[in-house]
């Protein structure tokens, strides 16, 4: 599973309480049919769930942003510590959605340390959101060259998204296998290559790329093929169903946490896969789902809703679907 915004910001926040898609292949449907996006959902009802989040994880995070707030208030603060504890509270708001607060937290941190290289890395995807490609991808270079241990390969990873987005496939391929390397073994950095790879050198290519390094994970037998997130390699490489997939969600669904992530994954990947198969209103509604699984930290969020707007540009959508709509 991809944060967006790390997790370190909410342990370290407790520990003071306590404290790509891939563009879809050439579809069966035309761009003309402009209302193909509104029809009912197509998601098999069996598949369809609204998670809502922990009670335990609202308390928690509401904790540590109060915990924040008095240590921000502390007179004895330097500035870099400031800056810290303002991209702390970012980091949360940004989990919980609040990406007004998010962005202002961010920014704070910035003029408390203009070298913190943290605050960069999170702002060059708002930045891209909104429409300023150029402050987005200096953003990141600015995130790279002040982040002097070279230890974060998640800037490689915003970067090469923004690449893929605005076509620069060369670059973004780049950028993935950056990320890859900093964690061979883990299979969300491998479907990051992977379709980054397909988009550039083809679905052969890529697809090949993905089984190679499944099975060196298999050859090594490596510890990380215990991660959840292999079942989408599989996916990918028809070793695996959808119905296996939310079998293995609906065993968890007492976690309230972990089964609203696996459900945010879920849709997320396997509407990619849908997309590769061209099946465009399919992906689209499993993106929709993603979105509404509101898990907002996770990349996987942020970019479904990346992929939605592409296809509702696709087809001539002129204002955007909510998933009741689809559901009715």
């Amino acid at each position: 599973m991809f944060k967006f915004i790390k997790p370190r910001a909410l342990i370290e926040a407790v520990g003071l309480l306590s404290i790509l898609t891939v563009c879809g292949c050439s579809s069966s449907l035309t761009s003309s049919d402009t209302n193909v996006l509104e029809e009912p959902m197509s998601v098999p009802s069996k598949y369809i769930f609204f998670p809502n989040p922990s009670q335990e994880q609202l308390a928690k995070e509401q904790n540590a942003i109060t915990s924040l707030m008095v240590s921000l208030d502390s007179q004895a603060k330097s500035s870099k510590e400031k800056a810290e504890l303002f991209y702390n509270l970012g980091a949360i708001y940004d989990d919980l959605g609040m990406e007004t607060l998010a962005r202002f937290m961010y920014m704070n941190s910035v003029v408390q340390n203009p070298n913190y290289y943290r605050p960069y890395e999170v702002l060059g995807p708002y930045f891209y959101r909104d429409g300023k490609v150029g402050d987005a991808v200096d953003s990141l270079d600015a995130a790279l060259n002040l982040n002097k241990e070279k230890d974060d390969p998640y800037i490689y990873l915003h970067r090469g998204i923004i690449m893929y987005y605005t076509g620069h496939y060369k670059y973004a391929v780049e950028d993935m296998m950056e990320f890859y390397k900093s964690e061979p073994d883990d299979p969300y950095k491998m479907l990051c290559l992977y379709f980054a790879a397909e988009k550039y050198y083809g679905k052969d290519y890529a697809d090949g790329l993905l089984k190679s390094y499944y099975n060196d994970s298999y050859t090594l037998k490596s510890k990380a093929l215990d991660n959840w997130g292999f079942n989408f390699i599989k996916l990918f490489l028809n070793k695996t169903s959808e119905d296996a997939i939310f079998a293995d969600i609906i065993k968890i669904k007492d976690d309230e946490d972990l089964f609203q992530e696996h459900l945010c994954e879920a849709y997320y990947y396997i509407g990619q896969f849908k997309q590769l198969q061209g099946k465009d209103k399919l992906a689209y509604d499993y993106f929709k789902l993603c979105q509404a699984a509101r898990k907002y930290g996770f990349l996987e969020h942020r970019l479904a809703i990346y992929e939605a707007q592409k296809l509702e540009k696709k087809y001539k959508l002129k204002r955007a679907v909510s998933v009741d709509q689809l559901t009715d």
